[in-house]
């Protein structure tokens, strides 16, 4: 499917601090973008533009460029927050989980000594004297 830029995503490049020119697919056809192909091994591809002076077209394309770039900036800083929030809670996860397992082993140690003690309690009233 084809996508061109549009003027809700325009409005919010423009709020960013990189901001897109913003273009109409009718005026500048070159620039709609076909996304039935997967191009982002080429994500990190180019450093920087190619033309000092560039024409319209070209200018748009860069604008937007540095645009989508700075959106995917800011996605990865999310992401990278994401994973060290979720990091600290692994360890704790993990933390925990040790804890529970060191209480379990606790109770069922404590289960064997009530158990035996239940027995020897039961062997000692048979063998006590009923009168």
């Amino acid at each position: 499917s084809k996508i061109e830029m549009d003027e809700a995503d325009s409005s919010e490049a423009e709020e960013e601090s990189v901001s897109a020119i913003p273009f109409s697919g009718d005026d500048f056809p070159q620039l709609v973008l076909d996304r039935s192909n997967d191009y982002s091994e080429l994500a990190n591809a180019f450093k920087k533009p190619l033309f000092n002076n560039p024409s319209r077209t070209l200018e748009i394309a860069y604008s937007q460029l540095l645009a989508v770039k700075e959106k995917r900036r800011e996605a990865q800083r999310k992401k990278n927050a994401i994973l060290q929030e979720y990091n600290q809670l692994r360890e704790k996860f993990l933390q925990k989980k040790l804890e529970l397992s060191l209480a379990d082993d606790e109770v069922k140690a404590h289960s064997q000594i009530v158990g035996a003690w239940t027995r020897k309690v039961f062997d000692l009233e048979l063998e006590e004297d009923c009168a």
